[in-house]
């Protein structure tokens, strides 16, 4: 019935009960063919994986304990470009933009101690526009 007709085990088990077999859900699946993507959605995924290899990048964060019970985090980031582990200077970068980012521009309107704090932005004219500047590479934005 699988192989003959586009039918999912719910349609397979309706047609085995009209016929007098009662038979479960569960097992029904268990017997279907188990199909892949077809050769088109593959063709698709690997076209855009293709285009768009510059753009993307695979990353993880872990949380490691430490022998004296203290936890240690990792960043790790693989860029698809060129297959290349960021290193350690570009991980303190990052580290340090984002620091910079969360004690200087992050607004803190709940917190009493904000680390810093920012000064209220006076409009230069009725007509002036919020503009959004990207930070972070686009994570975050700071808006003026």
């Amino acid at each position: 019935m699988a192989t003959e007709n586009p039918w999912r085990a719910r349609r397979i088990q309706a047609e085995l009960e009209k016929l007098g077999i009662k038979v479960g859900l569960a097992t029904v699946s268990r017997y279907l063919p188990k199909g892949g993507p077809d050769e088109e959605q593959r063709q698709r995924w690997m076209t855009f994986l293709r285009n768009h290899r510059d753009a993307l990048s695979a990353m993880d964060l872990l949380l490691i304990p430490t022998v004296r019970f203290k936890r240690l985090y990792v960043w790790f980031e693989v860029g698809h470009k060129r297959r290349v582990v960021i290193n350690e200077e570009h991980l303190r970068r990052v580290l340090l933009e984002y620091v910079g980012y969360y004690n200087r521009e992050r607004v803190h309107t709940l917190l009493r101690d904000s680390p810093m704090g920012r000064p209220v932005e006076e409009r230069s004219s009725s007509h002036a526009q919020v503009v959004g500047q990207p930070r972070l590479g686009g994570l975050h934005h700071r808006y003026a």
